[in-house]
C-alpha cells in the first residue's frame, strides 16, 4: 500500500477519537499521566495496558482499541514527555518510565493486568513486568530488537535531535525520515498525525530513543518469567527482533508479513492475534518483583493542570490554574484557530494565583473532540458556556485570541449576566471584500509526500512571530496547529462567517482590545468606533507569542482592566 488518501476512507478516521474511547489524567511521579480507555459492558478478562513507540502517543493504538476492548478494559498511556503526559525533569530512563506508569495504573485501581508495547513501548512493558511481576500477567511485544553494538551506534546516529531552523528545514528533515520508514505502508494522514506528535515534545522529543538505546532487551527480556508473545513485523528491525526468539523463558515469536500498517489498518486481525494469546491456555502465576522500582526524582509540579469535561460534541479538554481561595472573578481564555489552549499555558499560570483561570480547547482543536459538521462561532460559544456551568462558575471575565475574540463576544450575547468584562487579543474586524481572499488562504492543509505543506504553514505563521519567542517554542505551537488535521480550517471558516461587526456593536460589556503589531493590527483598530464601552491598548513591540514572552507585562494589563 502506498502513502495516499484513500478514496474510500474518510481521512478524519485517523484524527477523530473512535467511539467508545474516553480520555483522562492520573497523577504520577512526573506530574499528570494522560491515558485513553475503552470500558466493555462486561468482562472477566484482565485489563490490557498499551505502550506506544517513540516519539508518538496513545493515538497509535486508537484504531485497535475498540476491537480489543470488546471483552476487556484497554488503557493506552502517553509515555511521560509524549502526547499529553507531563515531561520528566531531564533525560529519563526506561526504568523511570515504567515506574511512573505503574504509579498511574495503581491510582486507576488496576491490580492485575496484561501489557503490550510497540518498539520503545516494548521496553517499557518488559521493565514494568520486571518491577511489578505480581501485577503484570502476560506480555505482548510488537518488535523486541536484540541489537548489536554496531546497530545501536547506527540507531543513535539516525535518531538524534534535528536542530530547529528559522527556515523550517527541520520540518522537512523529520518528515522525510518518517516518510521513508512508513510511506510505503500508511496513508499520508496517519503519517501526518504521527509527525505532529513528534513536535509536541519540543527539543526533548528524542529522550525516549535515548532511554531505549540505553536499555537492551538482551539484558532484561530473559529475566521475564511471564508468558510472552513477540510479534515481529516486516520492518527495519525485523532481523534484530528475530534474535530475541531464542532467549525467551516462556514465550514465542511470530514473524509477520505486515509492517507499520498492522495496528492502524488491520485492527480486527491484530485484535484476534492478541486475544488468541491473552486468552489462551497457560499458567499465570503472580511472582515477586525481579527488579526494584527506582526512587522518584525531584520534580517541581506546575500549578497548571489539565482535565476533560463532557461536551456537546464529545470530550472537551482544558487547562486550568487556581489558588486555594480565589479572590477575583474567574477568567475564561479562548485560543486562536487552528491552535489550542497551549496559547494560554503561561498566562493562566500567572493569572491563576488569585482567580480560577481556565483555557479550554475549542471543539476540534487540541484535545477536544470534533463536531460532526463545520461549527459556527455560536456553537463554539455554546460549548464554552456548557463548560463554565459544569465547573460551577456563575460570573466570569473572558479573554479571546483572534477567533477566540469572536467567541468571547458571542458568549456574552448568549448568556446575559454571566460575562462581566472582555479582553480581546486582537479584534478581527474584516471588511466584506477581504473575506473571499481570507477564505481562499485558509483552506484545508493536504499532506504532501515531500513535506512541503509543513514549510508553507510555518512560513505563514513565522512572519508574525514575536522576536523573543524561541524557534523551539514556536515549533511546539506549530504542532498544535497541525493537530487539527484535515479539518483545521473549520475554525477560520466559523470566524469568516460570523457577523462580528454587528455583534460587537450590540455588546454592552466593557472591552479591552490588546493590539500587538501582528497580522490584525489594522483590523483591530477598526473596532474602536464599534464598541460601546471599549478601548484599544496599542502594543507596538509585541507580536504573536507575546503571552509566552511578555507574560508578566500582559498579566499586569489584564489585572488593571479586569479588577479595576
Amino acid at each position: 500500500m502506498t502513502a495516499s488518501r484513500s478514496a474510500t476512507v474518510d481521512p478524519m478516521t485517523y484524527w477523530r477519537t473512535p467511539p467508545g474511547i474516553e480520555r483522562g489524567y492520573v497523577d504520577c511521579r512526573f506530574g499528570q499521566l494522560h491515558y485513553a480507555m475503552v470500558r466493555p459492558r462486561e468482562t472477566k478478562a484482565p485489563p490490557l495496558v498499551c505502550f506506544h513507540a517513540t516519539p508518538t502517543s496513545w493515538r497509535s493504538w486508537q484504531a485497535a482499541m475498540p476491537e480489543i476492548g470488546r471483552d476487556r478494559l484497554v488503557i493506552a498511556v502517553d509515555t511521560p514527555g509524549y502526547g499529553d503526559s507531563a515531561k520528566p525533569p531531564a533525560v529519563s530512563t526506561i526504568e523511570q518510565y515504567a515506574a511512573a506508569v505503574g504509579e498511574g495504573l495503581d491510582r486507576l485501581g488496576l491490580v492485575r493486568y496484561d501489557a503490550i508495547g510497540n518498539h520503545t513501548g516494548s521496553k517499557v512493558a518488559v521493565e514494568l513486568a520486571l518491577q511489578r511481576s505480581h501485577q503484570v500477567r502476560r506480555l505482548v511485544l510488537v518488535s523486541a530488537p536484540y541489537y548489536t553494538a554496531a546497530e545501536v551506534a547506527a540507531m543513535k546516529a539516525r535518531y538524534k535531535e534535528v536542530p530547529i531552523r528559522d527556515d523550517a528545514s527541520h520540518f522537512v528533515v523529520r518528515w522525510k525520515m518518517m516518510f521513508e520508514t512508513q510511506g510505503k505502508h500508511l496513508p499520508l494522514d496517519i503519517i501526518q498525525r504521527t509527525y505532529t506528535d513528534t513536535f509536541r515534545g519540543g527539543l526533548e522529543y528524542e529522550w525516549g530513543h535515548h532511554a531505549a538505546f540505553a536499555y537492551q532487551h538482551q539484558d532484561n527480556l530473559p529475566r521475564v518469567e511471564q508468558p510472552v508473545l513477540i510479534l515481529n513485523p516486516n520492518d527495519s528491525i525485523h532481523e534484530a527482533t528475530k534474535r530475541a526468539g531464542a532467549h525467551l523463558k516462556n514465550g514465542k515469536l511470530v514473524n509477520l508479513q505486515s509492517s507499520h500498517e498492522l495496528i492502524d489498518l488491520k485492527p480486527a486481525e491484530f485484535a484476534r492475534m492478541l486475544r488468541d494469546f491473552l486468552d489462551g491456555d497457560g499458567k499465570d502465576v503472580a511472582r515477586p518483583a525481579v527488579k526494584p522500582t527506582p526512587a522518584a526524582p525531584a520534580v517541581k509540579h506546575r500549578s497548571v493542570r489539565r482535565a476533560y469535561a463532557p461536551g456537546r460534541f464529545g470530550q472537551l479538554h482544558y487547562r486550568f490554574a487556581a489558588p486555594e481561595r480565589p479572590s477575583r472573578r474567574a477568567l475564561l481564555c479562548l485560543h486562536a484557530s487552528p491552535q489550542s489552549s497551549l496559547n494560554y499555558d503561561r498566562m493562566i499560570e500567572a493569572m491563576g494565583t488569585d482567580r480560577f483561570a481556565v483555557a479550554p480547547d475549542t471543539p476540534g482543536f487540541g484535545g477536544s473532540e470534533w463536531p460532526a459538521s463545520p461549527p459556527a462561532i455560536e456553537d463554539y460559544a455554546g460549548a464554552m458556556i456548557d463548560l463554565v456551568h459544569s465547573l460551577g462558575l456563575t460570573a466570569i471575565d473572558v479573554m479571546g485570541f483572534h477567533t477566540g475574540s469572536m467567541t468571547a463576544v458571542e458568549i456574552a450575547r448568549q448568556s446575559r449576566g454571566l460575562v462581566h468584562r472582555i479582553v480581546m487579543y486582537s479584534a478581527p474586524v474584516f471588511l466584506p471584500d477581504e473575506l473571499p481572499v481570507l477564505r481562499s488562504g485558509y483552506g484545508a492543509v493536504i499532506p504532501e509526500p515531500e513535506g512541503s505543506h509543513t514549510v508553507k504553514r510555518w512560513q505563514k505563521m513565522w512572519q508574525w512571530r514575536d522576536p523573543g519567542q524561541s524557534a523551539e517554542a514556536f515549533s511546539i505551537i506549530m504542532a498544535e496547529a497541525f493537530r487539527g488535521g484535515p479539518l483545521s480550517w473549520w475554525g477560520h471558516n466559523a470566524a469568516f462567517n460570523y457577523p462580528f461587526v454587528e455583534r460587537l456593536r450590540a455588546c454592552d460589556r466593557e472591552i479591552l482590545v490588546l493590539n500587538p503589531n501582528d497580522d490584525l493590527v489594522n483590523h483591530s483598530r477598526r473596532a474602536a468606533p464599534l464598541m460601546r464601552h471599549g478601548r484599544i491598548l496599542e502594543l507596538p513591540t509585541f507580536r504573536h507569542g507575546m503571552m509566552d514572552v511578555h507574560t508578566e507585562a500582559l498579566a499586569g494589563h489584564l489585572r488593571a482592566f479586569l479588577d479595576g
